[in-house]
């Protein structure tokens, strides 16, 4: 983990995922060095199409979540040296699609590519130099062309 260029960390809108991030930092802090970045994000997110823009937005009560509960946490994490970010407004929504799509080994849902899509953009902006984005990008494409059967491995 120490060689990772990042971490992702995807939260699920629950008090038991923020208190983990917590936790599971606090034990990396112990045996990684140097600790990689962590990027952490909303997972499982529930979502509503915004009337005025037209685009995803979540609702009240995630966001609530995401304010009172992960972003101090992050924010604690940070102050106490660790380089952690939280992005506020990436996201990847709650889809009985996701569920369906790892349990039969098939491809992440055409109408949940962009939510992936926009959080890898926010990734190879923020995190990856010029030089080594646009090899990761084309691994990216390939995972999702090949399906999440490659990820996550064959039974």
């Amino acid at each position: 983990m120490s060689h990772s260029d990042l971490v992702l960390i995807p939260v699920n809108p629950d008090i038991f995922a923020s208190k983990a991030v917590t936790i599971m930092l606090s034990g990396l802090k112990k045996r990684v060095e140097p600790l990689p970045p962590f990027l952490v994000f909303m997972n499982r997110a529930r979502s509503r199409i915004d009337k005025v823009s037209g685009g995803p937005m979540l609702t009240r009560e995630s966001r609530k979540f995401l304010i009172e509960e992960v972003a101090p946490a992050v924010e604690r994490e940070k102050e106490s040296g660790v380089p952690i970010e939280l992005l506020e407004d990436v996201f990847i929504p709650e889809r009985k699609g996701i569920k369906d799509a790892i349990a039969g080994q098939r491809r992440i849902p055409p109408d949940l590519e962009n939510y992936f899509a926009e959080l890898w953009d926010r990734i190879e902006t923020h995190y990856f130099p010029q030089e080594i984005a646009p090899a990761a990008e084309e691994a990216a494409k390939d995972v999702l062309e090949t399906g999440l059967s490659e990820i996550i491995g064959k039974k």
